[in-house]
């Protein structure tokens, strides 16, 4: 609700044009070619709104034990209900920006750069990010296509980007890595994963993380050019 609230103090009060919402999931770190995939939240608030949702009637004991039974006997109502978290906050915010924005104001959304078949289907039940779920609210999506964090080949950021966009039938603003990490980023291989991500189906814009990195390794040229040659 606090999060709501400053959300609209921004859009009533600042002409806004967009609001893209980060970290718009359950924890984890994914920023790697090999993630270690953690169940969350089996905390007794977390527990208790689960039970009121689901009907179920989970048993009292250790954290650790109890999240093992609801993953033994309810590991599809899980995953639905930390998917219905995620969506119905979305949703909410999108109630808002329609019902407060001082104009009009795109609702998007940083996503999790997992297809449905990636890591047994972590970006539902590890994330909870249900893209064809949140098409419903979501103007743009932008999956976080940082790919050599990721361990991936340049072809990779278009493979995500028209996955999210045939899930979700939104537009898709693809956001990529201007930093060298974890290993040097090549110009060329930057100005590629501009070109990649521009051109792949659904995609109608891109999003560089950060400027910062832009700046600090002199790539200002190599995005001049690209922007410049599709104006």
């Amino acid at each position: 609700q606090e999060l709501l609230d400053n959300l609209a103090a921004l859009v009533q009060n600042h002409q806004v044009d967009g609001v893209w919402l980060d970290f718009i999931r359950w924890s984890s770190r994914w920023e790697s070619p090999q993630p270690r995939l953690y169940q969350t939240s089996f905390d007794p608030i977390t527990l208790d709104l689960f039970q009121q949702d689901s009907g179920l009637s989970v048993p009292h004991g250790d954290a650790r034990d109890v999240a093992q039974w609801i993953l033994a006997h309810h590991a599809q109502a899980w995953t639905e209900w930390k998917c219905q978290q995620i969506t119905s906050w979305v949703q909410a915010a999108a109630q808002l920006l329609h019902e407060s924005a001082a104009r009009p104001c795109l609702l998007g959304l940083f996503g999790v750069p997992w297809r449905t078949e990636d890591l047994g289907g972590a970006i539902t039940h590890i994330m909870g990010q249900d893209f064809a779920a949140l098409g419903r609210y979501v103007d743009v999506f932008s999956p976080m296509v940082y790919h050599r964090m990721c361990g991936q080949p340049v072809a990779w950021i278009a493979s995500v980007t028209s996955h999210v966009h045939d899930l979700s039938g939104k537009p898709v603003w693809p956001i990529i890595q201007t930093l060298s990490h974890p290993d040097h980023l090549p110009n060329g291989e930057f100005a590629q994963a501009i070109d990649v991500a521009m051109e792949a189906p659904g995609a109608s814009g891109v999003i560089l993380f950060t400027l910062k990195g832009v700046l600090e390794e002199g790539r200002e040229d190599v995005v001049q050019d690209r922007f410049a040659n599709r104006a």
